[in-house]
């Protein structure tokens, strides 16, 4: 039996450290910044809870500036497979929804001619255009809205694969300090206990 070496193939491998936690951070910020007006709700353009809104989603850009940057070099290091597209597309369209939202909230501001400091302030309401100023708003929530629905299918996706095609790919994902290595058992990378090379299976178990 010949030996068994570990699997080139990407999709059976564990991202990286950072990468998990940006992933999980950004979930979290994400779902948070969704939740705050509902829970928390943000009145007026001033204020603590404004302040703590767009502070928020500052953090969340930066990250996901750092995310894409680390993906995007991933998949020039890896030569992404045809297979991935569909994956791909789904994140390019999540990040541009996510950029989209920021970039209405970053404008509403810019509209309102107020700072992160100014966020602070209290008294009067600012003078700005109070229809351009919801406008603005309304836009920001329709954008988050979307997010969280592309939100929904990426996670629809990622239970699919792990209790459906059962092939591990969201135990790529998965907050741990240690990640031995994984295999897809069945698959062309796994000679099995008889070196058979059995594509039917997908059971995702731990390398040796």
């Amino acid at each position: 039996m010949p030996p068994q070496v570990a699997s080139p193939d990407p999709v059976l491998r564990h991202y990286g450290r950072l990468t998990i936690l940006l992933h999980w951070a950004c979930t979290i910020l994400v779902v948070g910044l969704w939740l705050q007006p509902w829970l928390h709700p943000v009145t007026g353009v001033q204020g603590r809870e404004r302040l703590a809104h767009v502070a928020l989603g500052a953090v969340l850009g930066l990250l996901l500036l750092l995310r894409i940057t680390g993906r995007g070099l991933a998949l020039l290091r890896r030569r992404a497979l045809r297979s991935d597209l569909p994956a791909e597309a789904m994140h390019l369209a999540l990040y541009a929804l996510l950029f989209v939202t920021l970039a209405f909230g970053a404008i509403a501001l810019w509209h309102a001619g107020i700072s992160l400091a100014g966020l602070l302030a209290e008294g009067a309401y600012p003078a700005v255009d109070r229809g351009r100023w919801h406008m603005l708003v309304g836009l920001h929530g329709l954008a988050a809205d979307l997010v969280l629905v592309f939100t929904g299918i990426h996670v629809t996706a990622a239970l699919a694969h792990h209790f459906i095609w059962r092939d591990g790919l969201l135990a790529r994902m998965a907050l741990a300090f240690r990640h031995p290595p994984y295999r897809a058992r069945g698959s062309r990378h796994d000679p099995g206990p008889q070196g058979a090379g059995d594509h039917g299976g997908h059971e995702f178990t731990r390398g040796q």
